[in-house]
């Protein structure tokens, strides 16, 4: 079975630092299930500014009547939906409704309307609260822009390419080894390799977020 190009060349790199040039303790096909792991950790570890390669605009037609949409469903489809970035109902940005705000929407300036859209979201779909039924004219449409999860590495005669493209590769191979070296039970030499990894994180937060100590959103030299 063959890798895909990108995958593949992120293969060969791991492979150079783990001094097997081919599959004897390793598999491709295991080192491949670590590429997909780590492009999962990437989506919660890094800051929404960085996961632009996983980052979709969803553009839905408003059914008259219907407030409700599912994710995996017609007409929404937001596929592998993991978190909203911004939610816009025709011309107007929703607000995501918050405990306080039930209170507030009996108040007329911050009642719920199709002009001040409110939203929620349930296990598998949005809900607008829209203070009354949705309308429909002239094609009118919602928008969710989303970060999604990136797809399985696959390799075969389909084989399923990284999402993350190579800007990302550098972190990518770092948890890879990680994640080898433990499958060898080479435990040090996979603890360096996730501190290299998350090193490479700390660098895309400072960079997205400057001031920002680590990944978790605290000003600099303030304790969790």
């Amino acid at each position: 079975m063959a890798a895909g190009t990108l995958t593949q060349e992120i293969i060969d790199r791991v492979r150079v630092r783990i001094a097997e040039p081919t599959a004897s303790m390793i598999t491709d096909a295991q080192l491949a299930d670590f590429i997909t792991e780590c492009q999962r950790d990437l989506v919660f570890q890094l800051p929404d500014a960085a996961l632009w390669p996983v980052i979709i605009d969803k553009t839905t037609t408003i059914a008259a009547g219907t407030e409700a949409y599912f994710f995996e469903t017609a007409p929404l489809v937001a596929t592998r939906f993991v978190r909203e970035l911004s939610v816009k109902y025709k011309a107007n940005y929703a607000k995501r409704l918050e405990a306080d705000d039930v209170v507030n929407l009996d108040i007329p300036d911050l009642a719920a309307s199709e002009t001040r859209p409110y939203y929620t979201l349930f296990d598998d779909g949005i809900t607008f609260e829209l203070g009354g039924e949705a309308t429909q004219a002239n094609g009118d449409v919602f928008v969710i822009r989303y970060v999604k999860l990136p797809a399985d590495i696959s390799i075969g005669v389909t084989p399923v390419e990284p999402e993350f493209p190579w800007q990302f590769f550098g972190i990518i191979e770092d948890f890879v080894v990680s994640r080898a070296w433990e499958q060898r039970e080479e435990e040090e030499r996979s603890v360096r390799a996730y501190q290299s990894y998350t090193q490479r994180l700390r660098a895309v937060w400072m960079h997205y977020q400057p001031g920002v100590d680590t990944h978790l959103d605290r000003p600099a030299g303030v304790r969790p």
